[in-house]
């Protein structure tokens, strides 16, 4: 098996949430409005066949403070010489 090739290093804290991802220009009012036609489609029924496969159970906006540390180890990095995350 190829997984055991690989070991874990360190393990860094979870991340709150994946990232809201869309174009550079989408307004904050358009982002509100494609965040909680999320949220309807985590409710609704019809749409369990498409949810199920990607485990999604809910769509919440994430208490921004909680990337605080996941923004420390981006200065962390930078620091270290390593300017740019992949």
């Amino acid at each position: 098996m190829a997984a055991k090739r690989y070991r874990i290093l360190a393990e860094t804290l979870p991340s709150p949430s994946l990232p809201f991802v869309t174009s550079a220009v989408t307004t904050e009012a358009d982002a509100a409005v494609l965040a909680e036609t999320l949220r309807e489609m985590t409710r609704d029924p019809g749409l369990g066949h498409i949810r199920e496969p990607l485990h999604l159970t809910d769509v919440s906006a994430p208490d921004l403070a909680a990337y605080g540390r996941l923004i420390a180890y981006e200065a962390e990095a930078a620091e270290l010489g390593y300017p740019e995350l992949a």
